[in-house]
């Protein structure tokens, strides 16, 4: 797998985008809008958009807490439109222990990720 990252420019933010697959996409003005409006600081992710639908996985850091959300949507809304910052964990253990499967395989680059980037964050 190809792990490229790309900062993204945001005011006062550090937000990066790891590419996992040739099918790549960028989240747009509007989503990162999202971002300025949660207060997020430090956020990675990636993105795949087949024009009207997409998925893809953000892990998000907030006031020490970790967030994650799943980026899948259809034409209906865009990756981050139902975006919800509840039910933050308060470490990478507690991210391990509470979601399992296909879920956990997604989310694991981006902790992986995180833990590099450490001095970003801390």
């Amino acid at each position: 797998m190809k792990n490229i990252n790309k900062k993204l420019k945001l005011p006062n933010s550090n937000i990066h985008k790891i590419n996992f697959t040739c099918h790549t996409g960028e989240l747009s003005e509007y989503d990162m809008k999202n971002f300025t409006e949660n207060n997020i600081k430090w956020a990675v992710y990636y993105y795949v958009n087949w024009g009207y639908e997409g998925q893809g996985q953000i892990l998000m850091r907030k006031n020490k807490k970790w967030y994650l959300h799943d980026l899948g949507h259809c034409s209906c809304y865009g990756p981050l439109d139902q975006l919800t910052l509840k039910n933050g964990y308060t470490s990478f253990n507690k991210i391990y222990k509470n979601i399992t499967g296909t879920w956990l395989n997604e989310v694991i680059p981006l902790i992986d990720f995180a833990k590099e980037h450490k001095k970003e964050w801390k």
